[in-house]
């Protein structure tokens, strides 16, 4: 099997160096008016006309001179991390694993 990394992270927090990163930050932000509702606030974050386009530059930033990238919100947690699940989804439909490192506000 195939595997790739992802670094999920916080700007606030920790930002990787020496990967391509992609920038989540404009995505809504769902805390905390659904931090309780972790289905809404998912569904607050892919409802974001711009959710597909951090997914597709995720994908694409994947290649053999870059099997590690990083995707980063704020903190790290709401938006990145739907980012990452739907990389994941993605990449496990072609039969690749995706190991996340997670530095982001726990």
């Amino acid at each position: 099997m195939k595997t790739v990394k992802v670094i999920q992270f916080g700007y606030n927090v920790k930002v990787p160096s020496g990967i391509p990163l992609v920038d989540c930050q404009h995505l809504p932000n769902p805390y905390p008016k659904y931090a309780h509702d972790h289905v809404a606030a998912r569904h607050h974050v892919r409802s974001s006309p711009h959710f597909e386009g951090c997914v597709q530059r995720a994908l694409v930033l994947f290649d053999e001179e870059h099997p590690v990238i990083g995707i980063g919100c704020g903190y790290g947690v709401h938006r990145s991390g739907c980012v990452v699940e739907e990389v994941q989804r993605r990449f496990a439909k072609d039969g690749w694993d995706v190991e996340v490192e997670k530095i982001g506000k726990a």
